[in-house]
C-alpha cells in the first residue's frame, strides 16, 4: 500500500532535520547521537586512531577548528537516464582533490525507487567494496582511508550502481550532517562540498535570502526567509516548492533549462529577480539563490483560530496560530479570541492578559520577520438552546491590524463596519462607516433571507456616521453584505449573518450560514464558523465556504478552506500522520496558507499541485485524532461554473485513507449568482409566495400558499416593460423557465382577475 501512495505522490518525501510549521523545530538527534562515543567527530577518531597516534596531537586540534587555506574540494555524483528494471550509474567525481588521505560520509536514495547493488570503478588507491556498506535500504556508508591521493578534476572516485524500480524522477544525495569529513595527509579537515545525483531528472537546490537592505546582493548578517514559494517553469510543467526555515529549497526535476520565480506571497516582498534561467546539468545537483527585498517596511501580521469540530454539551479545544511574514517586526502584539455566544472560556495554554464579556485578550509580545507561535483556548460549549446542525462562529484578530499594501490614492478613506443584533421579533442590522473619510459614492448591500436574496438596496455614510435596517425575523437566517468604498486596502468583505433568533425550532432553516465566506479575507483576521455536529465522520475533508444551491455556488473572489481531521479508529497506536492534497487546477496553489491545527505539522508544497503536511512522530493513540486547515484562493478570470473539487489522501503509518470529496462551483462577482426569486409586495398579508427550488438553473415554481384555488395570471416584464411570460393557472403554481430568460433584471406580478396580489424580482446573472 505505501508503495502505490508514493508511486501516485512521487514528491511525497518529509526530509529530516527541516522546519515544522508553528515554529516548532524538530531536531534529528537523540540524546546519545552528543554522547563522547556518539559525535560523528568522535566515531571518526575512533575508526582512525591508529593514524591518530602515529602522527602529531595537534591534528586533532586542526580537525576539530576545521582550518585550512586549500581550495574546496568538491565532489558530483552525476546519475543518468533509465527505465524501471534498468540498471543505473552514480558516478562520484571530484574537483580540487590533491593529497586527500581520508574521505567519510553518508549518501542516501529512495529505497521505492531504487535498488542499491553495489559500488565499482574505484579511483582511489585501496578503495575497494569493502568501503561501503548498507546499514538499512536507502542509507549507503562510505568510509575510505589509505594512500593520500591527488586526482585531476572531473575524474572518478568511484560509482554507484542501482536497480531502477519506479520511472519517477528521484536522487541520490549525500545527508548533510556532520558525518561528512575530507582530510588530506595531514590529518587537516579539508573544506568540501557535495553535489547530489538525479535518476531521470536533475537535482535543484537552493536558497532564498532576505535582502535586508534592499541592494539585491547577499551580504554578510543575511539569513533565510522561510516558507516562501518557488515556481520552476519547464519544457512541459511547472513545479511548486517552499523553502524551509533557513531558506532552503529543493527539488528533483525532469532535465531540460529550466526558469525559476519566487513568489512573495504578500506584496511587503518583492523579488529581486522577476524570474532567473537555470543553465541546468543534466542528472546532477545544481544551485540557485534568490534574494527578496522588502518592498514596505512593516509587520504583515498573520492569525488563524480552529477547531477538529463542534459538539453541543461539549467541552472543545480552539488552537490558535499566528506568525509575522513582513520584513519588519512586530512589537506589543496581542491577539483577541471572540468565543460563539454559547461558548464559555475555560482556560488556555497561554495565560490571558485581558478576560471579559467581549473577548479574551492574549500578549504574545514582540514578534520578529519569520516567527510565530500557537497556543490552545478551552471552552464548554452551552447544553442548553444548542442543537445539532446550529452555526457556531468563533473569531481571531491579532494587532496591530496594519494592512502592509500600499494605500490607492482613489480611495475616499471610507470604511464599512457591519453588525447585527436579535431584536425582539425582528433582526437589526447596522452599518458603519468607521473610516476617516466620507464615502463619495454610494455602494450595494443585500440581505439575504435562508437561501433567498430578501432585500437590496445602496448606502452613502459620511465618516462615523450608520444606518440601521430592521427585517422581521419569521424564522429565517439572515445574512448582510456591504460593498466596500472602490479602492478600498485590503480585502475586507463586510458581512454578518444572525441564525435563531425566533429561537431552534422546526421551522429554523440550519446550515445556511456556512454558504457564505465570513469577513476574515485579511490576514489578521480569522472567522472558524463551524455546524455542530454529533460526531465528527473519520479521516474526512470540509470546505467553508459551502456554497449554495445544488451548485455549491460561491463568487469568484472567495476563497476556499479545507480541513482534514483525521482520527485513530484502529486498536493499535499510529507513529506516522501524513497528508497529501492534490489541489484543483482552478486554485492558485503557491497562494495556499497553512493554518491551524491540533498538532504541530511541517508543510510543503510538491509537483504541480499537491500540498504536503507532515505530523511526524505523531504516537495517535487508539480513538485520538487530529486535523489541519489551510486556506487557498481560487484563480483569476476562472470560467463561470467553473467546478473546483478536492479530495484528500492521509497515511496514517503505511495505510493510505482517501477522503470524501468535497465540490464548489464558480458563480461569478457577485452573491447575487443566477436567478434569485424575492417577493416584493403581497397586498394581501395572509398570502405566502414561495418559490422552489431558489436559487435555481433550470426551472423554479412560483407557489401561492393560502389563496383560493382560482384562475390568477402571471406576467413577466423585462427592465423595458416587454412581457418576457404570460401564465395562467387555477393550482396556485406557475413554472418558468430558464432557458426563456436571458441575463437581466425582471419584474413579475401575480393577480387575481386584474386585482394584484403579489409581486417579486428575478435576477438572471
Amino acid at each position: 500500500m505505501l508503495d502505490i501512495f508514493s508511486q501516485q505522490y512521487p514528491e511525497f518525501v518529509f526530509d529530516t532535520g527541516k522546519k515544522l510549521r508553528d515554529l516548532c523545530i524538530i531536531q534529528n538527534r537523540t540524546p546519545t547521537d552528543y554522547t563522547r562515543d556518539g559525535h560523528p567527530i568522535n566515531r571518526f577518531f575512533t575508526r582512525h586512531a591508529g593514524l591518530m597516534r602515529s602522527r602529531y596531537l595537534h591534528i586533532i586540534l586542526w580537525i576539530l577548528l576545521g582550518t585550512s587555506a586549500r581550495a574546496q574540494v568538491v565532489i558530483r555524483a552525476i546519475g543518468q537516464a533509465a527505465a524501471p528494471n534498468d540498471t543505473a550509474d552514480v558516478r562520484l567525481t571530484v574537483s580540487h582533490f590533491t593529497d586527500i588521505a581520508a574521505i567519510q560520509h553518508t549518501l542516501v536514495y529512495d529505497p521505492s525507487k531504487l535498488a542499491f547493488l553495489g559500488a565499482t570503478d574505484f579511483g582511489l588507491p585501496g578503495l575497494n567494496s569493502n568501503a561501503f556498506n548498507e546499514p538499512q535500504p536507502g542509507t549507503i556508508k562510505m568510509n575510505w582511508f589509505g594512500t593520500p591521493a591527488s586526482l585531476q578534476d572531473g575524474e572518478t572516485i568511484y560509482t554507484l550502481k542501482f536497480l531502477v524500480t519506479g520511472a519517477d524522477p528521484t536522487r541520490v544525495r549525500f545527508d548533510p550532517d556532520a558525518e561528512f569529513i575530507v582530510a588530506d595527509n595531514q590529518g587537516m579537515n579539508v573544506p568540501h562540498r557535495a553535489f547530489y545525483a538525479g535518476i531521470n531528472g536533475t537535482y535543484l537546490e537552493g536558497y532564498i535570502y532576505n535582502d535586508f537592505n534592499g541592494n539585491c546582493l547577499l551580504d554578510v548578517g543575511e539569513t533565510g526567509l522561510n516558507d516562501q514559494p518557488v515556481r520552476i517553469d519547464g519544457a512541459s510543467s511547472s513545479h511548486f516548492v517552499l523553502s524551509d526555515s533557513t531558506g532552503f529549497f529543493e527539488m528533483v526535476l525532469d532535465t531540460g533549462d529550466v526558469s525559476l520565480q519566487s513568489l512573495p506571497r504578500v506584496t511587503a516582498w518583492e523579488a529581486c529577480q522577476s524570474s532567473q534561467l537555470i543553465d541546468i546539468v543534466n542528472y546532477s545537483q545544481n544551485t540557485v539563490q534568490s534574494l527578496l527585498r522588502p518592498a514596505y517596511g512593516c509587520p504583515y501580521l498573520e492569525v488563524d483560530v480552529s477547531t477538529a469540530y463542534v459538539r453541543p454539551c461539549d467541552t472543545l479545544t480552539y488552537w490558535v496560530t499566528y506568525q509575522n511574514i513582513g520584513p519588519a517586526p512586530a512589537f506589543g502584539a496581542t491577539v483577541r479570541i471572540y468565543l460563539d455566544s454559547a461558548m464559555t472560556y475555560l482556560g488556555s495554554s497561554l495565560p490571558p492578559t485581558q478576560l471579559n464579556g467581549h473577548f479574551v485578550e492574549f500578549n504574545v509580545g514582540n514578534i520578529a520577520t519569520n516567527q510565530g507561535g500557537r497556543f490552545s483556548i478551552t471552552v464548554h460549549n452551552d447544553c442548553f438552546n444548542t442543537v445539532v446542525g446550529r452555526t457556531h462562529c468563533v473569531r481571531a484578530e491579532i494587532l496591530p491590524d496594519d494592512i502592509c499594501d500600499p494605500v490607492s490614492p482613489q480611495w475616499d478613506g471610507a470604511s464599512v463596519q457591519v453588525t447585527g443584533q436579535c431584536k425582539g421579533d425582528s433582526v437589526e442590522f447596522k452599518i458603519t462607516n468607521a473610516g476617516a473619510g466620507n464615502m463619495t459614492q454610494a455602494k450595494d448591500y443585500v440581505i439575504i433571507e435562508d437561501m433567498i436574496l430578501g432585500k437590496e438596496g445602496q448606502i452613502q455614510l459620511n465618516a462615523g456616521e450608520s444606518t440601521t435596517l430592521t427585517q422581521k425575523t419569521d424564522d429565517k437566517t439572515f445574512r448582510l453584505i456591504v460593498n466596500q468604498s472602490d479602492f478600498h486596502p485590503g480585502r475586507s468583505y463586510p458581512t454578518v449573518a444572525l441564525e435563531g433568533c425566533d429561537g431552534y425550532n422546526a421551522n429554523t432553516m440550519l446550515g445556511s450560514v456556512t454558504e457564505f465566506g465570513e469577513d476574515d479575507a485579511d490576514p489578521f483576521r480569522s472567522m472558524d464558523c463551524r455546524e455542530s455536529v454529533d460526531a465528527p465522520i473519520p479521516n474526512s475533508i470540509t470546505v467553508h465556504p459551502k456554497g449554495y444551491g445544488a451548485q455549491a455556488y460561491i463568487t469568484s473572489h472567495t476563497d476556499l478552506t479545507y480541513l482534514i481531521y483525521f482520527k485513530n479508529t484502529t486498536t493499535d497506536t499510529i507513529h506516522h500522520v501524513r497528508i497529501a492534497d492534490t489541489i484543483s487546477p482552478s486554485l492558485e496553489l503557491y497562494r495556499a496558507q497553512p493554518e491551524a491545527s491540533g498538532h504541530p505539522y511541517d508543510f510543503q508544497l510538491a509537483g504541480t499541485n499537491v500540498l504536503l503536511f507532515d505530523f511526524g512522530d505523531l504516537q495517535l493513540l487508539p480513538g485520538q485524532d487530529g486535523f489541519v486547515k489551510f486556506r487557498i484562493p481560487q484563480k483569476a478570470d476562472l470560467p463561470f461554473d467553473e467546478t473546483i473539487q478536492n479530495t484528500a489522501t492521509i497515511l496514517l503509518d503505511d495505510q493510505p485513507i482517501v477522503t470524501n470529496t468535497v465540490t464548489n462551483t464558480n458563480g461569478g462577482e457577485t452573491e447575487k449568482l443566477y436567478l434569485i426569486v424575492r417577493t416584493e409586495e403581497i397586498p394581501r398579508p395572509k398570502i405566502r409566495i414561495k418559490a422552489f427550488p431558489n436559487p435555481f438553473t433550470d426551472q423554479v415554481r412560483l407557489i401561492l400558499e393560502e389563496y383560493p384555488k382560482t384562475e390568477l395570471r402571471l406576467r413577466l416584464y423585462d427592465s423595458n416593460g416587454s412581457t418576457v411570460a404570460d401564465q395562467s393557472t387555477f393550482t396556485g403554481s406557475f413554472r418558468l423557465s430558464r432557458s426563456n430568460i436571458s441575463k437581466g433584471v425582471y419584474h413579475f406580478v401575480i393577480d387575481d382577475h386584474g386585482q394584484i396580489i403579489a409581486s417579486g424580482t428575478l435576477i438572471a446573472q
